[in-house]
């Protein structure tokens, strides 16, 4: 990772976002080894993923109460939903 520091976009709706206001990562052990940057979201990046949001509660609540069931339970097959 050292040798390819990477570039971490916001990911709001499922989509890569970037902001252009960079911030460097950093080794927890070693805080001199830069391993990448990520975009660190802001007002715009808060507004869209509160729009992203809504969006999809929109499509999960039009879903029938069964088909919610069947995706909970392939996501939690060892819970009784």
């Amino acid at each position: 990772m050292l040798a390819n520091p990477v570039e971490v976009p916001c990911i709001i709706g499922g989509k890569e976002v970037t902001s252009g206001d960079l911030v460097e990562m950093r080794a927890p052990h070693d805080h001199s080894q830069v391993l990448g940057r990520y975009h660190r979201a802001g007002p715009r990046e808060a507004e869209m993923a509160i729009y992203a949001a809504n969006q999809a509660k929109l499509g999960w609540s039009e879903k029938l109460t069964r088909t919610r069931r069947l995706g909970r339970q392939k996501i939690f097959p060892e819970r009784r939903v």
